[in-house]
């Protein structure tokens, strides 16, 4: 995945197609899994992402133009990045924070799917939390409990 793709996502230069397209090419002539995705060039400059930066990446889901299981490697790729920001620490950054650190991680998290995309909607439009227990990714069932599962949960 190029991150500069992922910025022109953002900025509307690249449809959720072409993003998706990136996404899934071949990496080194092997087929990509979510887990090992090789991250390609990095930003010249910051980029600050918003909840509306986000909020795209939910709607490409929700119209089927972005498989749910694609937000696990852009939550990686943002939180990996040194040139992806987001005002951690404040109201909006920190909604952009729990969002991505959810997505990099669903299995002890929140699972991806049409469901929890629009719950993780919601609460980048409201800060409010509606997820419930059937939510959870599959360890986090397991041992019943989920990692950074509200806002205020958070360590200050």
């Amino acid at each position: 995945m190029q991150t500069t793709t992922l910025q022109n996502f953002f900025t509307g230069e690249v449809s959720a197609v072409e993003l998706a397209a990136d996404l899934n090419r071949k990496v080194d002539g092997s087929e990509k899994s979510s887990g090992h995705l090789q991250i390609l060039g990095e930003l010249s400059e910051d980029f600050a992402v918003t909840p509306q930066h986000l909020i795209s990446l939910c709607d490409a889901v929700l119209i089927n133009n972005l498989d749910p299981a694609l937000l696990e490697v852009i939550g990686s790729c943002l939180i990996t990045s040194d040139r992806f920001t987001w005002g951690s620490g404040t109201p909006l950054g920190d909604l952009v924070a729990i969002t991505v650190y959810n997505w990099s991680s669903p299995e002890v998290n929140y699972a991806l799917n049409q469901d929890t995309v629009a719950k993780f909607r919601h609460r980048l439009l409201t800060g409010e939390e509606t997820f419930t227990k059937v939510n959870h990714g599959d360890e986090a069932a397991a041992v019943g409990r989920v990692v950074w599962n509200t806002l205020s949960a958070r360590p200050s």
